[in-house]
């Protein structure tokens, strides 16, 4: 039973290994492809967050939960990038970024077991 357990154990970790990797890989050719072409912010962020949420996807079709931190990071990369494409003026988004991140990195010190949050 434990040669069993070590090797689903092992086949997550590869599972776990190409997607991150594919997901990575897509999201800094996405960037290049970005900045070489001048696209700008908009479909930069639109194209970041669907990465990230296809990565999810990915995770979830494979038996994995989806990681709730980065289904906001591409729903918000999403939303904020079709904001800009639209010419919207979005004054409130740094600050939110902000007190978001702010209230992640303070999760991280409370105390108790299980899962650290938002790790890829």
């Amino acid at each position: 039973m434990a040669a069993h357990d070590a090797g689903a154990r092992d086949v997550r970790r590869d599972q776990d290994r190409r997607i991150d990797g594919r997901s990575g890989g897509s999201l800094l050719v996405w960037l290049g492809v970005v900045l070489l072409t001048g696209m700008g912010w908009g479909v930069g962020l639109v194209g970041v967050g669907a990465i990230l949420l296809v990565e999810q996807v990915a995770r979830w079709r494979l038996g994995r939960g989806p990681t709730a931190f980065w289904m906001v990071a591409g729903l918000l990369a999403v939303g904020i990038g079709a904001a800009i494409i639209a010419g919207l003026k979005i004054s409130l988004v740094p600050i939110l970024l902000i007190v978001v991140g702010g209230v992640l990195i303070a999760s991280t010190f409370r105390g108790g077991g299980g899962r650290g949050g938002g790790g890829k």
